[in-house]
C-alpha cells in the first residue's frame, strides 16, 4: 500500500514538473515562433550567412595553411624525426623547426594563420550570432526597440562572448596539457581526458547559452537566475541541444541521398529548429520564477 502511494506521489511530481516547466514553455515558444514568423525567417537567413561564413573561413585559411604546413612536415621527414606521443617527440619537433630558417618561417606562418582564423571565427560569431540571439529575444520578448537597448545588448553580448571564448581557449589549453600528462605519466587515459573535456564543454555551453538568453539582466544576475531555477533552465538547454543535434545529424545522414534533399532539410527543418531552440531557451531563462529568484540588481552588474 505504501509503495503504491509512493509510486503515485512520484508520478504526480514528475507530471507536475513537466506540465509546468516543459509543455508550457514549448507551447509558448511555438506560438511565438508562428506569430513572429517574419523575425524567424530573418533569423534563419542570418544563420545561413553564419554557416556560410564558417565554411568560407575554414576553407580559405586551410588553403593558406596547408603549403606552410607541408614545408614543416617535409623538413621533419627529411631529418628522419619520428614524432612520438610524448614530450620527447615535441622537443624533437621544436629542435628541427628552430635550426632551419625556412622551416621556422613556415612554422610561424602556421601559428599566425591559425590565430587569425580564430579571430575571424570569433568576429563572425560576434556579429552574426549576436544578431541571431537579438532576433530570438525579439521573438520571445516583443518590446519597442530603442538605440540604447541595441547598444546595451551589443555591449553585453560582446563582453559575454569574449569571456566564454577565453574560457573555451583555456579549456583547449587544459586539454592539451591533460593529453601530454596522460601520455607521459599514464595517470589518466586519453579517453578519460576527452570525456572530462566534453563534460566541461557541456557546462560551459549551459552557462553561455543562459547568459545570452537572459541578456536583458546583468551578467551575475543572469547566472544567478539560471542556477536558482536550475531544473527548468537545464531541461530547456538539454532539450534544445538534443533538438538541434538530432535535426543536424539527420541532415548529415541525408547527404547520401541527394544534395537537394539536404538543402531542403536544412532550410525547412534544421534552421527553424535552431531558431525555435533559441526562443525556447529564452522563454525558460526569462520565466517569472527564474527572474524573481535572483536577488542581485541588474544595475549593479550591468555587464
Amino acid at each position: 500500500m505504501n509503495q503504491a502511494v509512493s509510486k503515485k506521489s512520484s508520478t504526480n511530481n514528475v507530471s507536475h514538473f513537466f506540465s509546468q516547466s516543459f509543455f508550457s514553455h514549448i507551447e509558448g515558444s511555438v506560438k511565438l515562433f508562428v506569430k513572429h514568423w517574419r523575425l524567424v525567417v530573418l533569423a534563419m537567413l542570418v544563420d545561413v550567412v553564419f554557416f556560410y561564413s564558417l565554411t568560407k573561413i575554414h576553407v580559405e585559411f586551410f588553403l593558406r595553411i596547408q603549403p606552410q604546413l607541408n614545408v614543416v612536415m617535409e623538413s621533419i621527414q627529411k631529418n628522419s624525426v619520428q614524432l612520438q606521443p610524448s614530450l620527447d617527440g615535441i622537443t624533437q619537433l621544436q629542435s628541427v623547426v628552430v635550426q632551419q630558417a625556412d622551416v621556422l618561417a613556415s612554422y610561424h606562418a602556421v601559428i599566425y594563420l591559425l590565430g587569425l582564423m580564430l579571430l575571424s571565427l570569433f568576429g563572425a560569431w560576434l556579429v552574426l550570432q549576436g544578431l541571431s540571439w537579438w532576433l530570438a529575444l525579439r521573438v520571445a520578448r516583443k518590446e519597442p526597440v530603442s538605440v540604447s537597448q541595441v547598444c546595451l545588448f551589443a555591449r553585453r553580448f560582446a563582453l559575454r562572448t569574449l569571456l566564454w571564448f577565453m574560457v573555451f581557449v583555456l579549456l583547449l589549453a587544459l586539454l592539451s596539457l591533460g593529453l601530454q600528462s596522460s601520455v607521459s605519466s599514464g595517470m589518466l587515459s586519453v579517453s578519460t581526458v576527452y570525456y572530462l573535456f566534453l563534460a566541461c564543454l557541456f557546462v560551459l555551453g549551459f552557462l553561455a547559452v543562459n547568459s545570452y538568453a537572459a541578456i536583458n539582466h546583468g551578467f551575475i544576475q543572469s547566472l544567478r537566475a539560471c542556477l536558482a531555477n536550475f531544473k527548468q533552465t537545464f531541461l530547456a538547454y538539454v532539450l534544445a541541444l538534443l533538438f538541434v543535434f538530432v535535426t543536424g545529424g539527420l541532415a548529415w545522414n541525408l547527404a547520401a541521398l541527394h544534395w537537394a534533399v539536404v538543402v531542403a532539410w536544412i532550410m525547412l527543418v534544421f534552421l527553424p529548429a535552431l531558431t525555435l531552440a533559441r526562443v525556447y531557451v529564452v522563454c525558460a531563462a526569462n520565466s517569472k520564477k527564474a527572474t524573481e529568484s535572483s536577488w542581485l540588481s541588474p544595475v549593479m552588474f550591468a555587464g
